[in-house]
């Protein structure tokens, strides 16, 4: 009942990631151009960059004490070393970097950096967001469960007017951040880059939007956890 909501009021970190990091444009060469070692640097950068991100992204999952068994292995599988894990594809990409010669090659391999693995635009919100929501909806449930003994307690103690009132708030807020944490359903853990290639501008909008709404339902049980502070209080 005491754990804070780490992920929210943070948010879109990782949307604000991708406007640094826009595709370097290759207008003014040919595809047979030779690469430069400051070219062959920057992409080395920015895989490793992303490896380091995949790398904190693991360590979330892994700390999470609310993510489901189900979305705990989802994220893990999505983020992991393992073969089909993306830390292993930055890798695997990194180690084919000093193949790369020429300036057709180098396009090619970034628009498989973006396009393919969207770590930044999609990964980073996928885990956030499905942490975020696992952890509302543990939170309003262990507070749901808590009502009836403290219903008991308040009638027990002569039903004090301001614990009435604040147990009826209680009873509203936490049922309001569940429901809101559930009707986002699956979306966040089922995030794909495939789904934002397809509609970026949509799913921006979504993830934005379900983020607020996360924020609000971290609020309501900011307010459950005020209310019980005063039931017991005033019993």
């Amino acid at each position: 009942m005491k754990r804070i909501i780490r992920y929210i009021g943070v948010p879109l970190a990782s949307l604000a990631a991708v406007a640094s990091t826009a595709a370097p444009a290759f207008a003014s060469s040919t595809p047979t151009s030779a690469v430069t070692p400051t070219q062959i640097a920057q992409l080395q950068s920015d895989i490793n960059a992303r490896i380091t991100f995949l790398d904190t992204l693991s360590g979330r999952i892994q700390s999470s004490k609310t993510l489901t068994q189900s979305d705990a292995a989802t994220l893990a599988g999505v983020v992991g070393s393992s073969s089909s894990g993306d830390i292993a594809a930055m890798q695997s990409l990194l180690a084919s970097v000093p193949s790369i010669t020429t300036e057709g090659q180098l396009h090619l391999t970034y628009e498989t950096l973006y396009d393919n693995y969207r770590i930044y635009a999609v990964v980073g919100p996928q885990v956030d967001l499905t942490i975020a929501q696992d952890q509302i909806l543990s939170i309003s449930s262990e507070l749901i469960n808590l009502e009836p003994t403290l219903n008991s307690l308040i009638a027990s103690n002569g039903n004090n007017p301001t614990a009435t009132a604040a147990y009826a708030n209680l009873v509203t807020s936490a049922a309001q951040a569940q429901s809101t944490a559930s009707g986002l359903g699956s979306y966040a853990v089922s995030l794909t880059p495939t789904i934002y290639n397809t509609d970026p501008t949509g799913t921006h909008t979504t993830i934005t939007n379900d983020w607020q709404q996360l924020k609000g339902a971290s609020a309501n049980i900011k307010t459950a956890r005020s209310d019980i502070s005063t039931i017991m209080k005033n019993v």
